[in-house]
């Protein structure tokens, strides 16, 4: 047998018996040795199966009780003890938090043994006089919840006996009945004069629902709601923080009457987080009021001037209390994250008051938005006089601060200022705007360059992302190209700027963007012949510096370029081809130059491009080049039948997620893969109402005539198969 389990193991037989103190540092490499242990399937997890009674009933118990120098800790700052708790946050080196870690891999080793030794202890918990053993069984049951609770669908998955031997599922019968645990145990305990049973009670609420899918007396679910609602306003911050994070829960339920009662609530329930939200900064406070934004997004409508003022004052004030260095000992990270969602909050509840986009390429679309614009209006014309006027403000000083950890969630603000500009297309509201300024869209320019300021002014090198300018550019530019104008120059040298600080993609994506969102407006022919030149240089270094045998690499290498070279071609022959061509020979001779570099880019390499949005710029790109006989009419025909047809290798723009239906939450890796790529579907891109397959078509068959006898060949295959 291993000497250091031994002595591990002895260590905490020793403390039990009050022969030895171990520090929390202690603990934690002493429950990380342990949980190391189970993953080596030979004598080392054996001895500890055999000693589960003491590991459970002993020093886990130990573990999780409260103590006083809790107690102490709490008394003298609230808030920096709750920040500590590792169900509130990830804690380094926390003895409860590894400890919760072992007993998760533990009851995945040893599922019947360990499920049978924790329905001991949780009668030994429910039983005893001792609050700080009923507190630690509380925490014992609700970390290995998905384990122990038994899940009541209407339905059971469909499990193979490899996938069940696999996952190690739990026999139903040593399961506990989530809703009876709720009914009989818990819901008494939100009562206790007990401030850390009521605390814990509450957490352990929250745990229990995550499992419980479908209750059977709806009388405990409203009386577990109505409960952890009133405890939002316990003079214990400690409890009504746990009781916020434990009613999220119940948002999540699918039962109508439980709903009912919510949205009945539901201006009680946004006052007391409110409160709440004053009383602590914390993300599981701010994520709260965020699920009910998302979950009940009709509902919350006619609050959405009270929601938005609420978090922009909270805002405020931390951002004043940072800015005057008077806040507390606070981990960034942590700061970061509560900015991060109230600004994620903030986003979802303006979005909710502007004009939907989707359908804008049809015409029941642009007259649905017609409407809204003209007559309709979700809130009085003054409310949102009042959020715009408050969120400038708040945006103001995001902006202008000197504070490094705001470019940590400046993209989110970048959103947000891009989601203002979109609440002008309720047409009452542009005219209270415009009536207070020399255009409606005066204050956002100066937020867009504050933010471009911010950025320089950072030298780009805290900068995670240049590519946050996007939307509120593209919200800018698409609804005041003449504004747009007056900024174009000093915009494109911070372009220039940060392409040279290592955000070459990102800047090409940018000014593609311009581009794509100005091919009506033609709001950037200033600076189109710089543009033109540049990208002309650089296609020219990247198909000389790659060699011949590597052109589908050339071309998944440059995907931001190719986008880039597609739409300088249509923003040339929709606006300035003309204008162009009735200057003189040696002026437009490096026009033509540039260009036919782009188009042999384009012509040449955009048949190895399998993203079905890059693909859509290059055959609108192909079909503008054949309409003004730009290029050989054969060789970009069969270009365009090629790209016509899907790619071998096509890689969908939208990947779907298939959702396990085991029963417990496991915790193995996923491919989160939320492509860049989705980014260029533009809202507000004229290219929207375009079907480039359709328009490829009939240009096709305009040309039929004029085409060689193998493309035309080629031409009717593919036409009759797409």
């Amino acid at each position: 047998m291993d000497e250091n389990l031994i002595t591990m193991m002895n260590l905490f037989k020793l403390e039990s018996e009050n022969k030895l103190v171990l520090n929390n540092l202690s603990h934690h490499l002493i429950w990380s040795y342990l949980r190391n242990c189970l993953s080596v399937e030979s004598h080392f997890n054996e001895y500890l199966k055999d000693h589960l009674s003491e590991l459970l009933g002993v020093y886990c118990l130990n573990t999780f009780k409260y103590t006083k120098e809790d107690i102490a800790n709490y008394q003298e700052d609230p808030e920096i003890f709750i920040q500590a708790q590792s169900e509130i946050g990830f804690q380094f080196c926390s003895n409860r938090g590894t400890c919760s870690d072992f007993l998760k891999e533990l009851v995945k080793t040893y599922t019947s043994q360990t499920v049978n030794e924790i329905n001991r202890i949780l009668k030994l918990g429910f039983e005893s006089s001792d609050n700080t053993v009923l507190y630690s069984a509380m925490c014992i049951v609700g970390y290995v919840s998905d384990r122990l609770i038994r899940r009541n669908r209407t339905h059971k998955p469909v499990v193979n006996h490899t996938e069940r031997t696999k996952k190690k599922y739990v026999p139903e019968v040593l399961q506990i009945d989530g809703e009876e645990l709720l009914e009989v145990k818990v819901l008494c305990l939100l009562n206790s004069p007990d401030i850390w049973i009521r605390m814990r009670a509450a957490w352990l609420s929250g745990r229990i629902m995550k499992r419980v899918f479908e209750v059977r007396k709806f009388e405990t679910l409203r009386q577990l709601y109505i409960r952890l609602l009133d405890m939002l306003l316990d003079p214990e911050i400690l409890v009504a923080v746990f009781a916020a994070s434990a009613i999220i829960e119940l948002f999540r339920l699918e039962n109508e009457k439980l709903n009912l009662v919510i949205v009945e609530s539901i201006s009680v329930l946004l006052e007391r987080l409110f409160m709440l939200m004053n009383r602590i900064e914390l993300e599981c406070v701010t994520s709260v009021l965020g699920e009910i934004v998302e979950s009940y997004s009709e509902e919350v409508v006619p609050y959405a001037k009270d929601i938005i003022l609420n978090i922009s004052n909270n805002l405020t004030k931390n951002l004043m209390v940072t800015k005057d260095g008077t806040s507390k000992e606070i981990d960034d990270d942590d700061r970061v994250l509560v900015r991060w969602t109230m600004l994620q909050t903030l986003n979802t509840v303006v979005r909710l008051l502007t004009p939907s986009n989707e359908g804008g390429a049809n015409k029941e679309g642009k007259q649905a938005t017609k409407e809204f614009g003209e007559e309709k209006l979700l809130l009085e014309l003054n409310s949102y006089g009042v959020i715009i006027t408050t969120i400038v403000n708040l945006l103001k000083l995001l902006f202008g601060t000197e504070d490094e950890m705001c470019l940590e969630y400046l993209d989110e603000a970048a959103i947000l200022l891009a989601n203002l500009v979109r609440l002008l297309d309720v047409k009452p509201v542009k005219n209270l705007m415009a009536s207070t300024a020399a255009t409606a869209f005066t204050d956002f320019w100066m937020l867009f360059l504050m933010l471009l300021n911010l950025m320089r002014k950072s030298g780009f090198e805290l900068v995670s992302d240049f590519g946050m300018i996007r939307e509120p550019l593209v919200a800018l530019a698409h609804r005041d190209p003449q504004g747009f104008l007056k900024i174009l120059d000093d915009f494109y040298r911070l372009c220039l700027e940060a392409r040279n600080s290592g955000f070459g993609d990102e800047v090409d994506d940018v000014i593609a963007d311009c581009l794509e969102v100005s091919l009506e407006s033609g709001a950037v022919h200033a600076i189109f012949a710089t543009v033109l030149e540049d990208a002309s240089a650089r296609v020219g270094a990247v198909v000389s510096n790659y060699p011949k045998t590597s052109m589908q690499d050339l071309a998944s290498d440059n995907l931001h370029l190719m986008r880039l070279s597609s739409l300088i071609i249509l923003y040339y022959y929709r606006n300035l081809h003309s204008s162009f061509a009735g200057q003189a020979a040696v002026a437009n001779q490096a026009i033509v130059s540039h260009l036919k570099v782009l188009s042999g880019f384009v012509v040449k390499y955009s048949v190895f491009c399998t993203w079905k949005s890059i693909r859509k710029y290059c055959i609108l790109a192909c079909c503008t080049l054949l309409r003004h006989n730009a290029t050989k009419l054969d060789d970009t025909a069969n270009v365009l039948i090629t790209l016509m047809q899907a790619p071998k290798d096509d890689i969908s723009d939208d990947y779907k997620y298939s959702s396990s239906d085991s029963d417990y939450d496991d915790d193995d890796d996923y491919d989160d893969d939320d492509s860049e790529w989705s980014e260029y579907e533009i809202t507000e891109s004229p290219l929207n109402g375009v079907c480039e397959m359709k328009l490829a078509k009939q240009l096709l068959m305009e040309l039929r005539d004029s085409l060689n006898p193998n493309t035309r060949n080629n031409m009717v295959v593919v036409l009759n198969s797409t």
